[in-house]
């Protein structure tokens, strides 16, 4: 893959809708019967599940929508993941500079990791030609 290529949305239409329309509806559904939580303190982390819609999209709404009084306040939002299809020890990074959704293109930020020398950019702040696992 080139450093300026665009993945396109693996499993749109499998576990979550393709057509934007239908997926902004779902989501905002999902989003509105969300049950809301008690005030609680910001998070420095939450775990969302990531399962198709069907299987784990009202948990996850219920997180998302706990986060959205914070808004304003988030400044950087880091997705684990598993790779799925391939083993890897450490931390394996896509080789796209963008993410294609049903909602539209998401470009990340350049990836940081903290590694034992410190914070680091791999391939010179841009993802790596292909994806790589990291120790």
């Amino acid at each position: 893959m080139a450093n300026a290529s665009v993945r396109p949305a693996a499993v749109a239409g499998q576990f979550y809708p393709a057509d934007e329309r239908v997926l902004r509806i779902q989501l905002a559904e999902m989003l509105a019967s969300a049950v809301p939580l008690e005030q609680v303190a910001p998070p420095k982390a939450i775990v969302v599940p990531h399962a198709g819609y069907m299987y784990s999209g009202p948990v996850a709404a219920s997180a998302y929508r706990a986060l959205a009084p914070l808004r304003g306040q988030i400044r950087r939002v880091v997705m684990l993941g598993p790779t799925h299809r391939v083993a890897v020890r450490g931390f394996s990074l896509p080789a796209a500079q963008a993410f294609m959704t049903p909602l539209g293109e998401v470009p990340p930020e350049p990836c940081r990791l903290a590694g034992p020398a410190g914070a680091r950019r791999c391939a010179g702040g841009r993802f790596a030609p292909r994806a790589r696992a990291l120790p």
